[in-house]
């Protein structure tokens, strides 16, 4: 593949300076931006990177970015996809400051990072990959909870100890594990699959079966349902929609 021009000359300069190839980090897992999960984030553009996940002790958590931004601006460089911004922060000396513009419920912040080392951790290159996204009424609630369940073809159950330790769960992560699920649902067709971690439908954590049938309740998937997922300890958001 072809080394970027500018990056081949950053490459060529801290060859003859330093005599290696010093790469910086941010320490954030990314994910494209579509119209679907951008309206769910009350985003107008496709234009930015999501961020699904955030390296613990990274610069990035260090200077308060967290899962669910959008970020728009790397030290006053428009961002439209994640290469950008990977080529941007590959590009960045470590130790260097720079300015990062983040999209958060409904406004724009403005953060400093202190750039790390591309291999001050071992996480890193894992975590920066892309994954291949009471009564009458309570009782009627869980019946169309249970309908829309049936519908993204998924059974789920509370995070025990015991999946925890089967599916290497992080101790801080919790929500529903999802133990079966129809080769046809929507849910399969958006990318989950068994032993998947659903955190949060929409906006709403869920840590039983029961809280994720009344999140789907409220939910249209006509519209298009934004879940939180955690496979292999890597945050994802994915759309589901019929």
């Amino acid at each position: 593949f072809a080394i970027p021009s500018n990056m081949a000359r950053v490459i060529e300069r801290a060859i003859i300076e330093k005599g290696r190839v010093e790469r910086g980090w941010l320490g954030v897992v990314t994910q494209e931006l579509t119209p679907e999960l951008s309206s769910t984030f009350r985003y107008d553009s496709t234009a930015g990177v999501l961020v699904s996940d955030v390296v613990a002790n990274s610069p990035a958590q260090k200077a308060g970015i967290k899962a669910g931004d959008i970020l728009t601006d790397y030290n006053d460089r428009p961002l439209s996809n994640p290469t950008q911004l990977r080529n941007a922060v590959a590009e960045t000396e470590p130790g260097v400051t720079v300015t990062v513009k983040v999209f958060r419920d409904g406004s724009t912040k403005a953060f400093e990072v202190a750039i790390g080392h591309r291999g001050e951790t071992e996480l890193a290159e894992r975590m920066e990959r892309q994954m291949p996204n009471d009564g009458d009424d309570s009782d009627s609630a869980r019946e169309e909870g249970q309908l829309a369940a049936a519908e993204l073809g998924v059974e789920v159950e509370p995070l025990s100890e015991g999946f925890r330790r089967r599916l290497r769960i992080p101790s801080g992560l919790n929500g529903v594990v999802v133990t079966e699920m129809s080769p046809v649902g929507l849910a399969y067709q958006a990318g989950i699959r068994p032993g998947d971690l659903i955190e949060a439908v929409g906006q709403t954590p869920v840590s039983t079966a029961s809280e994720f049938d009344e999140a789907l309740q409220d939910a249209s998937l006509r519209d298009g349902l934004r879940l939180t997922v955690v496979r292999d300890g890597v945050r994802r958001f994915l759309m589901v929609r019929s």
